[in-house]
């Protein structure tokens, strides 16, 4: 390379080129090189590579990534680029599957205003797909327009032999796969559509287990029906997309302004073809839909969450808002046929330690072993189990016996084809079992760090929680997972056993603290008042911390608490970005930090969030319940009742789901549907939609009948706290308007809890009617003012006993 370029690191790896991030010393910046695969470089040779370059560096536009430099050393051909700091389109539709319509639209059009350009050029990008797609400050830049183009000049034939080929067969045209060589503009308006597909849908149109049936598919299949995966697409905008998909050229849209146009026009969202980035989205058109009113709901709500929260927006830190994913992986459970107990105990340490490790990686995407479980043993197959994961490669081991040696083989497998990416045996020595699944973890993430492209080393710090009380840690957090009345019970008893094995185990006193704080939200007895077991909650946290001052889940622990409390927004802020630095990719961190994006206004953040959280953890009700609680907050019903609905289906056993789904039927005008639903201890919800139907005097039979027993203290339930009815009476009463009794059943909440009311049932349209109210308003903020407080003190005491009784 030339001397003025000094290159720093590896970015990534594809099937044409390697591509590396370097400093250039004149200009000082730093630059992307994308280095050509060497026998691709052979057939193409010199003079045609940098001739078409040439031609593609003459491209000048917002939304196409400039070529600075090309040229050949050491027998290798190059070009250099702008180092491009953001995640590429295949990135960011790994990490969110489907994306919200007027970000997918816009990043369309901006993509036709590049291709539009070029093609009134005579330049045909040929590979139009995500991974050609960069995204930067939110915005399209079309990559690699020179590399293609140089490749169909060299002609199909003379690159057979390399593999190559001439576009990417779930984009590809079926002119391109028919080999035509009089190809124009109509190819990438029809890839552009295919891209469009996916990022609405999840799935590019034409799928299959190998390269040549999805080829065939372009060429041969109907276009799968857009809205079968999204029926929330408009009929008009389906109809434009197919058009883009159509078999022969003649049938789609001429042009890619054409095609941009007729977008916009079915969407009826005011997009265009604009020559800069800032000029993307214009002024909504007249007919809008249900789901283009979305942004101006979410102003509405962000407006009204400033009275509870005003001061996050100046502590949160976005530092961790674009996480994005270069490759997605599953930990299958680690097998030990060998029926060894101690080998059994192993092969639980490491399969829980090793997802927590591969967590930590920037840019894996990891599933949770609670969510893997759920559908391992299932007659899934492996493309199936891959698919409902959403994954590409699966992580799996096995112990075994040979003779007095134990070993352990470990594997990496891609989902679609079953080829072994990687493969290693190991030794054990079970003399120190705590060493032994350190170095299990450590070898088996070396070996995804060095077999993933576009993970960066160093593997990071090997963790294991191997000690006496490991095994009761392990039973807790399976339990803590289920967020059942049973579950978290058994949960806190198994916490505490382990702390009783081992007071230094501080995953234990994070645990106990998350088991301690859901108590709380999901309204279980525990024996304790609600502030007595938030000050535990906080206390064991705080202990996990002093404990080991890098455990993720201390922080997520304890920032939990503090959020439910009314903590110092800067501190709670704090220990939300500490967990995404420490473990970027664990769903505990996303699902809890959505609600504190929340809080700023940033709606689409905070549902972005809560999405990733349950990429991660798609079987769990929790990540459910916080996607459906953002619904609520945001006046988007259909995604609360759909979320509420699926949380029921994965825990059966829980009412928080049912009493989500309740509250939003019931603001969605859908009262006729709530009123029939068994709510159990929420029967004041119920009241709520009878009093909407005009059945008044049953809702205030109900209602009387709750607020006498809350009064008397008899009948009191065994399972849940008195705070489930005083928070629902607070509610009925704001919803008829009566500002002062909602305000009394308030401060009655929070006198039983912290938590009284649930924040985002109290920002909700639940409480319009009386927010405005200057009383209502300024109890509201006394309420608040001494909430954490009292949880410190509770906290203090709890951590004076922590000296004499650290179990306990």
């Amino acid at each position: 390379l030339p001397k003025r370029y000094t290159v720093e690191r590896l970015i990534g790896r594809g099937g044409m080129a390697t591509v590396y991030l370097a400093r250039e010393s004149h200009p000082n910046r730093q630059v992307a090189i994308k280095v050509l695969d060497p026998q691709l470089a052979a057939r193409l040779g010199p003079e045609r590579f940098l001739r078409e370059v040439d031609l593609a560096s003459n491209l000048t536009h917002p939304h196409i990534v400039p070529i600075y430099a090309a040229g050949e050393a050491a027998g290798l051909l190059y070009y250099v680029m702008p180092y491009i700091s953001g995640e590429t389109l295949r990135q960011r539709i790994t990490r969110l599957v489907q994306l919200p319509f007027e970000d997918a639209l816009r990043l369309a059009c901006e993509t036709a205003s590049a291709l539009q350009y070029a093609h009134e050029r005579n330049v045909i990008h040929r590979d139009i797909k995500p991974e050609n797609i960069l995204l930067h400050d939110d915005h399209a830049l079309v990559a690699d327009f020179g590399v293609a183009r140089a490749i169909s000049a060299a002609g199909s034939d003379s690159l057979t032999e390399t593999g190559a080929t001439l576009g990417t067969p779930a984009y590809m045209s079926p002119e391109q796969v028919a080999a035509d060589r009089d190809i124009d503009g109509r190819t990438d308006v029809y890839a552009l559509a295919c891209v469009l597909y996916e990022m609405l849908s999840g799935d590019p149109p034409f799928t299959g287990r190998t390269a040549r049936v999805v080829l065939a598919r372009q060429i041969t299949d109907p276009v799968p029906p857009l809205r079968a995966a999204r029926d929330t697409v408009p009929v008009a905008l389906e109809q434009v997309i197919t058009r883009g998909l159509a078999k022969a050229p003649a049938d789609r849209f001429p042009t890619a302004r054409q095609f941009s146009e007729a977008l916009v026009e079915a969407a009826g969202v005011g997009l265009s073809l604009s020559s800069h980035p800032g000029a993307a989205l214009r002024q909504r058109s007249a007919r809008r839909r249900r789901w283009l009113r979305l942004g101006t709901v979410a102003v509405a709500v962000a407006a009204v969450t400033m009275i509870w929260w005003q001061p996050w927006s100046r502590t949160m830190s976005p530092a961790y808002a674009g996480t994005r994913y270069v490759d997605s992986l599953a930990v299958i459970p680690i097998r030990n046929p060998t029926g060894d107990t101690v080998l059994t105990h192993v092969a639980e340490a490491v399969t829980y330690d090793i997802i927590s490790h591969l967590h930590q990686l920037d840019g894996l995407k990891v599933i949770t072993l609670h969510s893997v479980e759920a559908l391992v043993g299932t007659k899934l197959t492996t493309p199936q189990l891959a698919e409902s994961l959403k994954v590409r490669l699966f992580l799996e081991a096995q112990l075994r016996r040979r003779g007095n040696t134990t070993l352990a083989n470990a594997w990496l497998v891609d989902a679609a084809t079953d080829a072994y990416l990687w493969n290693d045996t190991r030794e054990l020595d079970l003399t120190d079992l705590g060493a032994a699944e350190r170095a299990m973890v450590g070898w088996m993430g070396e070996g995804v760090v060095a077999h993933v492209n576009g993970l960066e080393p160093p593997t990071p710090t090997v963790r294991t929680q191997h000690s006496r009380g490991s095994e009761a840690y392990l039973l807790g957090k399976h339990w803590l997972a289920r967020r059942t009345a049973d579950g978290i019970t058994r949960a806190i008893a198994a916490f505490q056993q382990a702390l009783a094995a081992d007071s230094g185990h501080a995953a234990a006193y994070a645990g106990l603290s998350s088991a301690y704080a859901l108590s709380l939200i999901y309204r279980y007895q525990t024996g304790s008042d609600g502030y007595r077991t938030a000050g535990l909650a906080l206390a064991m946290a705080s202990r996990a911390i002093e404990l080991d001052p890098g455990l993720a889940d201390g922080y997520a622990a304890r920032g939990y608490i503090a959020s439910r409390s009314f903590a110092p927004p800067a501190t709670v802020a704090s220990d939300c970005d500490r967990v995404m630095e420490l473990k970027p990719n664990a769903p505990e961190g996303p699902s809890w930090c959505a609600l504190v994006y929340a809080k700023t206004g940033r709606l689409e953040t905070a549902f972005a969030e809560a999405e990733r959280g349950i990429a991660l953890d798609p079987q769990s009700a929790a990540r459910r319940l916080s996607l459906a609680y953002q619904g609520l907050t945001s006046r988007r019903y259909e995604i609360a009742v759909r979320e509420a609905r699926i949380a029921a289906e994965l825990e059966p056993e829980l009412m928080l789901p049912h009493a989500i789904e309740a509250r939003a039927l019931l603001l969605d005008g859908r009262a006729g549907e709530c009123a029939i639903e068994e709510l159990g201890p929420h029967e004041v919800i119920r009241a709520t939609c009878l009093y909407e139907l005009g059945r008044v005097e049953e809702a205030t039979s109900i209602v009387d009948s709750v607020a006498a027993t809350l009064a008397s203290g008899s009948g009191r339930d065994t399972v849940f706290t008195d705070v489930i009815r005083a928070e629902d009476l607070a509610s009925y009463y704001a919803w008829i308007g009566d500002a002062w009794t909602s305000l009394t059943w308030l401060t009655r909440a929070f006198e039983l809890s912290p938590s009284g009311v649930e924040l985002r049932v109290l920002e909700s349209a639940l409480f319009d009617r009386v927010r405005a109210d200057p009383d209502f308003a300024r109890g509201v903020e006394r309420i608040r003012g001494g909430i954490w407080q009292r949880v410190l003190q509770q906290s203090q005491l709890v951590t004076k006993l922590l000296a004499d009784r650290p179990a306990t």
